[in-house]
């Protein structure tokens, strides 16, 4: 006999698309399909002491395996699950599956076995920047996806404090920052078979930034991630997000630029050379961190400066030119100062 598979709703802490993939021994896997754009996959088995009761496990850094939550169920029958789950970082929520046949093979997921029932897809994006204006344009776009109302939902990390509201909720708080870093755009609404269509907008500044589109129809997922994707382009600098991406691989270049001017210096300026690269390369490191990946202003009186976020990236990279080609040329020039060394000395011998 194949396994059973059952499908439903992750809701509470994690919201999401859940399937679980159960053999006749109680022992199976839990996928879950979150609107943040990130999954989460689970083993699941039978608790010995609890029949209603099912252990989470996962992979430890070790890679061992080791216990992480628990489903409790609270209304069962051949074909419907009702419960909570509660996992050991705190998130805890409820969750609801019907039973659904995928077919006989047992050896591939229920993600692997139907494309008809979801469809996600994941784009990667740039260097972004929005203000106030741009924040209440994109919110307007997520919504015009979505046939009626929905409510988009906002993840916003402030300091060290992760705050999540309706976004309108959000945005009508008087002690907002500023400015934040991370922030996260979620909107979802219901769709066939108990599953949900999930739209996501992840901006972090280290370097996560992506959309994340998740529905029970293919055509509609492809169109909603290449719309999206289309639309924050305005918002996206180019250069800046490849100089982010990029930047630490002048270090190489420098290098390279090392290795082709030290043979023609003696062992002690090889030394002071190699230390002035050590140091101007560290100093590149550090400041290849300015530059900025994802910032979101919150203050609706700030004043637009379009090219401020490319001013780090543009002296960066003319730091970084000027450095290889000095590099590069360090034997000619340190002729050049042999030269005028040797002809003022002679100018004042006269």
């Amino acid at each position: 006999m194949s396994d059973s598979k059952w499908i439903g709703q992750f809701n509470g802490s994690r919201v999401g698309n859940l399937f679980w993939r159960e053999s006749e021994d109680g022992s199976g896997e839990l996928t879950v399909g979150q609107s943040d754009g990130n999954v989460l996959t689970l083993e699941t088995r039978h608790d010995a002491g609890d029949p209603k009761r099912f252990v989470l496990t996962g992979k430890a850094p070790d890679n061992s395996t080791q216990t992480v939550g628990y489903l409790e169920l609270e209304d069962a029958s051949q074909s419907h699950r009702v419960g909570t789950w509660r996992l050991t970082d705190r998130s805890t929520g409820t969750f609801e599956v019907v039973l659904k046949e995928f077919g006989g093979s047992t050896s591939a997921s229920p993600i692997e076995q139907s494309q008809l029932l979801i469809a996600n897809k994941e784009v990667p994006l740039g260097a972004i920047t929005l203000y106030r204006t741009d924040l209440s344009r994109i919110i307007s776009e997520l919504e015009s996806y979505f046939d009626g109302p929905v409510t988009v939902v906002i993840r916003a990390k402030e300091s060290e404090q992760v705050m999540v509201r309706n976004v309108a909720e959000y945005l009508a708080r008087g002690d907002l920052p500023d400015m934040v870093k991370e922030l996260t755009l979620a909107v979802e609404k219901e769709a066939t078979h108990g599953l949900k269509k999930i739209v996501t907008i992840t901006l972090s500044d280290d370097l996560d930034s992506k959309i994340a589109v998740s529905s029970p129809d293919e055509l509609w997922t492809e169109a909603v991630a290449q719309r999206l994707s289309r639309f924050l382009e305005q918002f996206t600098s180019t250069f800046t997000g490849f100089l982010r991406r990029h930047g630490l691989n002048v270090n190489f270049f420098m290098f390279l630029g090392l290795l082709i001017a030290l043979p023609e210096f003696e062992l002690a300026d090889r030394i002071i050379i190699v230390l002035l690269a050590i140091g101007l390369m560290l100093v590149i490191v550090r400041s290849h961190k300015l530059v900025p990946f994802a910032r979101i202003y919150l203050d609706p009186d700030r004043v637009r400066r379009p090219y401020a976020k490319e001013l780090p990236s543009a002296i960066l990279g003319v730091v970084a030119a000027l450095a290889i080609s000095a590099f590069t040329a360090l034997p000619k020039i340190t002729g050049w100062i042999s030269k005028a060394a040797e002809w003022l000395a002679s100018a004042l011998a006269n």
